[in-house]
């Protein structure tokens, strides 16, 4: 084995000086008073400054490492890694490197796949995944190892050429990887200096089979160990993997049930490939236990037996602490759990209910978690603390959204919000929001209105640091001061065959009316080019506006929609026809509680709570394709000239009555499920223009009893 070049050395010296230094703990004494990190919004007071710009991690992060002083770090597959300077602390800064940068000149980084960090203590590490670059004209296969923490690393070349799946090290120096290598895994036995391949053979069959990719492996000691792979098999070793045994996982004992994995596999690690539906994800060693996750399934079995269990907290993932002898767990539910044996555990902390899970470790006491888009948490007795991927590498940049109030500025970029005292540049965080934000207005410098992009408005107060979601009050008061003068309709449509648009404005013609004018269209069918005029009544327009902005958040009641008798009879036909008819075995429970109860739904409707109805409209909306778009732009102005903007966007997933519509006036923009002004701008429209189907009350009936069916059946 050899040895080529000292790596990164700079920055990792820098910030282990600056944390012992007297400036930076006196700094952070400050920070400390002011600054606290948590799930929800952040609170960052203004006096602390704070520069940090955010990290920008890039590429792929497919596992999370804490090495035992708790440094948190990330590497990704373009060969960059990014560590915390203390993660004991809610305050981290996070910093970043490329260890692959000076292997050779030839290297191409970004084709380097850095995948994890293995410690055997707080000093010595491994890092491994596709490590390789070219010196002279021969490839160079191997890993990276530190001997001072990560201050520096040396590359240790091996005889293999392919991928590292997993990795476990242990404190006396022994580690073991899976590979990509047929039938094959190394073993080092003095810190990763050198390595031995491996090749296990099963004691009833061929070859132990790495080639199915084993991600998962733990050793008891130096010759006990297990395995798991992505297909589904387990093996176990008594002789340090010169020869392996498999045995039977909870799936080859039915115990995990096969209706669940369509919704089960939704929640899987990004660090899995999934090539089958029965891959081992974990496997450790607890107390006198075995411990698997398979199918993102938790079970425990006795030492020696394949007598799987599942545990009563419901867990998909865990991991163990050696130093507590704790076992965390996090649940379907996303609650994050400590067990003390398998039956005895305690909730200690939630994690956010639409987060999903990427990679846990757990080390000194605590869980460490790393979810969707690099959130990292750490949850303990004490609690749950989010790390926020800060650095102090470099300012904070130009935000993406600037609105200036005098020589005062505020910034967004997404859930950041920042300040600038000189308007222009010397931004400070001001507050990490719990949502991403699409807009904001201005109201003074002491408070803004932001916009989540979706239906919600939110106020947010320098004064208090507080941010509450905030309700428009007549919105449209000053538009509807002054007559309407015109209202222009654009629609625009494109898909997989086809694109197309229309142009429609209507002029006031008299003091009472709208008169449409020439009515342009593109790419449409020739057939449709007939000449349209219609007019209409301003003051209909006017009183629905009013009523929108008298009420512009209310919620649709089914009275608005106005179903009839006929449709009633369609909507019941129509469940005959098309709900509860499956003939598969697994379904026809399902199928005979639809039968009984989709019956029952119209008389259920009038004494409907408004709030379900927007509910069930906003789980409809749900995009089936996104290849396919269509938009309907329509502008309202008044004769001083100002303009209300209704949008709505869709794909194929049935906009039924329209609904609902995104209303823009004045930086304002509120999210509309009033009927009545779907109704008026479809009066607007040529026939050929207005989808009818979207308008039929069975199908609005169709789809509120599958949204309370599947409520009731959660």
């Amino acid at each position: 084995m050899k040895y080529y070049g000292i790596v990164s050395a700079g920055y990792y010296a820098f910030y282990r000086a600056l944390t012992h230094s007297r400036v930076y703990l006196a700094a952070f004494t400050l920070l400390s008073a002011f600054l606290c990190t948590s799930i929800v919004t952040v609170s960052v007071q203004a006096q602390t400054k704070d520069r940090r710009a955010v990290l920008d991690v890039q590429g792929k992060v497919a596992e999370l490492t804490v090495s035992p002083d708790e440094n948190i770090w990330l590497v990704t597959s373009y060969g960059n890694t990014y560590v915390t300077v203390d993660a004991k602390t809610e305050l981290t800064d996070w910093h970043i490197d490329t260890p692959l940068k000076n292997l050779s000149e030839s290297i191409d980084v970004k084709s380097a796949d850095l995948s994890r960090i293995t410690f055997f203590n707080e000093n010595v590490a491994i890092m491994t995944g596709y490590i390789v670059y070219v010196k002279g004209e021969s490839p160079i296969h191997g890993i990276l190892r530190t001997e001072d923490g990560g201050h520096t690393w040396q590359f240790v070349e091996y005889d293999f050429n392919g991928t590292v799946y997993s990795a476990y090290a242990k404190s006396t120096g022994e580690a073991w990887l899976t590979t990509s290598a047929v039938n094959q895994l190394y073993y080092t036995k003095d810190y990763g200096n050198t390595w031995t391949a491996k090749r296990t053979i099963l004691k009833s069959s061929s070859d132990f089979e790495v080639s199915s990719r084993v991600f998962a492996i733990c050793m008891r000691d130096s010759q006990h160990g297990i395995a798991g792979s992505e297909i589904g098999k387990a093996f176990v070793t008594d002789d340090n993997w010169e020869t392996a045994t498999l045995f039977l996982t909870p799936r080859d004992m039915s115990l995990i049930p096969r209706t669940q994995l369509s919704s089960e596999l939704r929640r899987m690690p990004r660090k899995i490939t999934i090539v089958s539906t029965n891959g081992v994800q974990r496997m450790a060693y607890w107390k006198n236990y075995v411990v698997i996750v398979q199918d993102k399934h938790a079970f425990y079995a006795e030492k020696n037996t394949t007598q799987w269990k599942a545990f009563p907290s419901d867990l998909i993932e865990f991991g163990v602490d050696a130093r507590t002898g704790t076992l965390f767990g996090v649940t379907k539910e996303n609650k994050i759990v400590s067990h003390s044996t398998p039956s005895d555990f305690k909730i200690i902390a939630q994690l956010p209910a639409d987060e999903i899970l990427v990679d846990v470790q757990a080390v000194n006491g605590s869980l460490y978690v790393l979810g969707r888009d690099n959130h990292v948490f750490k949850i303990n007795g004490k609690g749950l603390t989010r790390f926020e991927l800060y650095t102090s590498d470099h300012s904070i940049p130009t935000p993406e959204i600037v609105k200036s109030a005098g020589k005062f500025a505020w910034g967004l970029s997404k859930n950041e919000l920042y300040v600038s005292e000189n308007g222009v540049d010397d931004w400070v965080r001001e507050q990490t929001l719990d949502f991403n934000a699409d807009n904001f207005r201005i109201v003074d410098e002491q408070k803004i209105i932001l916009w989540d992009g979706i239906s919600k408005s939110y106020e947010y107060s320098r004064g208090s640091n507080n941010v509450a979601e905030y309700h428009q009050k007549n919105p449209l008061k000053n538009f509807l001061s002054s007559p309407l003068q015109s209202i222009s309709i654009a629609i625009s449509g494109s898909g997989e065959y086809q694109g197309y648009s229309m142009l429609l404005v209507y002029n006031s013609s008299s003091n009472s009316d709208l008169k449409s004018g020439e009515l342009v269209e593109y790419n449409y069918h020739p057939e449709y080019t007939n000449p349209f005029q219609k007019t209409i009544d301003k003051t209909q327009i006017q009183n629905v506006l009013t009523e929108v902005s008298a009420s512009p958040e209310a919620p649709p009641r089914y009275a608005d929609f106005q179903i009839s008798g006929p449709e009633i009879q369609k909507y019941l036909h129509m469940v005959k026809t098309e709900r509860g008819n499956s003939t598969r075995a697994e379904l026809a429970d399902e199928g005979a509680r639809m039968k009984k109860y989709y019956p029952t739904v119209p008389t259920l409707l009038d004494t409907l709570n408004p709030h379900i109805i927007k509910s069930a409209i906003e789980q409809s909306l749900k995009p089936l394709d996104k290849t396919i778009e269509f938009t309907q732009t329509v502008k309202f102005i008044n004769q001083n000239a100002d303009t209300v903007t209704v949008v709505r966007s869709m794909g194929t997933r049935m906009a039924l009555y329209y609904i609902p519509w995104t209303i823009e006036y004045m930086d304002q923009k509120i999210v509309s499920y009033n009927v009545n002004l779907s109704q008026s701008i479809v009066s607007l429209l040529p026939e050929r223009y207005v989808i009818s189907q979207f308008f039929k009350g069975e199908q609005l009936l169709l789809m509120l009893a599958d949204y309370l069916f599947s409520e009731q059946n959660r």
